[in-house]
């Protein structure tokens, strides 16, 4: 699978199926319907920009024949937000000490 087809594939998963290749045109600049929009920003935010072993937005920049820096205007400009502003957190948080029925 390649980042592209990632990409797309996580902005099909709650708001309907988009195409990698209609994923592409809208990131290349395509103007979106609010529906593709919608989709195309759940893929952006919620994919991890950069992992333990790979850097998946330098990955889909090279794909779509885009720089990186480009790359992330646009998701600034579509979504309102950084690449991988939604995705699940690499490090949880600590979670609370329970001071049990004191």
């Amino acid at each position: 699978m390649t980042t592209l087809q990632a990409y797309a594939a996580q902005s099909s998963v709650s708001y309907g199926e988009i195409s990698e290749e209609r994923f592409a045109e809208i990131v290349r600049g395509d103007a979106p319907t609010q529906s593709e929009k919608v989709s195309v920003c759940q893929g952006l935010t919620e994919m991890h920009a950069a992992s333990i072993n790979q850097n998946s937005a330098n990955e889909l920049a090279a794909e779509l024949g885009m720089t990186r820096a480009a790359l992330e205007a646009r998701c600034q400009e579509l979504c309102g937000v950084a690449m991988g502003a939604h995705a699940f957190p690499a490090e949880l948080p600590v979670p609370p000490v329970w001071l049990g029925d004191t």
